[in-house]
């Protein structure tokens, strides 16, 4: 993943190059709300949903309207099947993001709307009568989110939205709960 940590990199060193631009930092718990990704390999069997799910983010405004933020996600673990031979699988999904955002301010709360590119990857065991065989994809696709921002401190921000991913022709939604500070 040499260009997630080129497009990093570039992120970091964003606020030397803005000069006083206003940097944050973010934690954030969600729930998959929909998916099409995560089908049990046997039609009918029922997959456990993904489970916690949290991400780490940190953003640069370029302005009142506009920002950047790359966030870190760990969407959790998904199992099917652990009793029936060549049906199973136990895997794992994280990835990384980039996006533009796009902020419309009104007194101390904000709407807000993002578009960007996901780095993911998944990996895990598929359970065979031959025992274990590893499990391993990954991709690139779009992220799209919604939002709604309150400042509760003049450095404090907690925030909900709503983030739709694309995982190599599937996609997933989100609903996010989030704490900010602002430096």
């Amino acid at each position: 993943m040499p260009k997630i940590r080129i497009a990093l990199s570039l992120f970091l060193l964003a606020p030397a190059w803005l000069g006083a631009a206003e940097l944050y930092l973010g934690f954030g718990a969600g729930e998959k709300v929909a998916t099409s990704q995560f089908e049990a390999p046997v039609q009918g069997l029922a997959v456990e949903a993904l489970d916690e799910s949290w991400k780490l983010y940190g953003g640069v405004d370029l302005g009142r309207h506009l920002g950047v933020e790359g966030t870190y996600y760990d969407f959790g673990s998904r199992t099917c099947c652990p009793n029936l031979a060549d049906a199973g699988f136990d895997t794992r999904l994280d990835g990384y993001s980039i996006a533009l955002v796009g902020r419309l301010p009104l007194d101390r709360v904000e709407l807000f709307a993002k578009a960007g590119a996901l780095w993911w990857e998944e990996g895990g065991h598929e359970i065979t009568i031959a025992g274990p065989r590893p499990l391993s994809s990954e991709g690139t696709g779009a992220l799209f989110g919604v939002g709604v921002s309150v400042r509760i401190l003049e450095n404090l921000g907690l925030r909900a939205e709503w983030e739709t991913f694309d995982l190599g022709g599937d996609s997933a939604s989100s609903l996010w709960l989030a704490a900010d500070i602002r430096f």
